[in-house]
């Protein structure tokens, strides 16, 4: 079996297509990797589309009724059976210089549930981390997910992306997913994916509302790991200062 699921979701963007495909095709013949195509492109694209995708081995195409990107991914994900999880988005692109032998190295080697690595944005920067105290909860969304990937039995647990947040599903997946305790993140700041510059959302006025919403709706998560947060410091104060007896007592011993 394949170690990594590739999901690329597609609309009426030949172009697009064809240039994520052609980035990933050193991932799918070295690595033996799957990758989803889910096409919601109406019919004028459509056989264009499928054409394309079935010029490169390794892909697997489905069409579905275009219906937002939640529903796109949670196909792709429904279908995938490999452990690993990756979007890159019709558009996006696996940088060419980006070192696959050591994605996979960390693939089967590290314990965490998340890889993200970052971006490189429209205007050629590479995105940056936030400071260790300022990346939970994630409100601005620092995790890129189109540099990370996933386990794909985690992200299926939670039951994926949320359509009701059309516009910052991603976002709002991150909430329910790091909101686990048994899930780990490795956060490593190396450039994985080009970001398309019109797979950014167009509509900012729009996606700033949807993103008060989104995080109005775990507003109840955030509060109770903030409680959480505060009461560590009780907690250590007692664990170190019982240390600090036993270690006395036992010099006087």
């Amino acid at each position: 079996m394949t170690e990594l699921a590739i999901a690329t979701i597609c609309r009426d963007n030949p172009e697009g297509l064809a240039r994520t495909l052609a980035s990933t095709d050193r991932v799918r013949s070295a690595f033996s990797a799957t990758q989803y195509v889910v096409d919601g492109s109406t019919a004028a694209y459509r056989e264009q589309m499928q054409a394309i995708a079935s010029r490169h081995p390794g892909v697997q195409y489905q069409w579905q009724e275009a219906a937002g990107t939640a529903k796109a991914y949670n196909l792709a994900l429904k279908t995938a059976v490999e452990p690993w999880f990756w979007i890159l988005n019709s558009g996006d692109e696996l940088i060419p210089e980006f070192n696959l032998d050591l994605l996979f190295e960390l693939m089967s080697r590290s314990s965490a549930t998340v890889l993200t690595l970052s971006i490189i944005d429209q205007d050629g920067a590479v995105t940056r981390r936030p400071s260790l105290p300022f990346m939970w909860p994630p409100v601005f969304c620092w995790l890129c997910l189109l540099a990370s990937v996933i386990r794909t039995k985690e992200l299926q647990a939670i039951g994926g992306f949320d359509p009701e947040f059309p516009t910052t599903n991603d976002a709002e997946m991150w909430f329910r997913l790091l909101n686990q305790r048994h899930v780990t993140l490795d956060v490593i700041s190396l450039p994985m994916v080009r970001m398309e510059a019109a797979g950014l959302s167009g509509n900012r006025a729009v996606a700033a509302a949807e993103a008060i919403r989104m995080i109005a709706s775990h507003k109840g998560m955030i509060f109770k790991r903030w409680v959480q947060s505060g009461m560590r410091y009780f907690e250590a104060k007692r664990k170190y200062g019982r240390r600090m007896r036993t270690t006395k007592t036992g010099a006087k011993s």
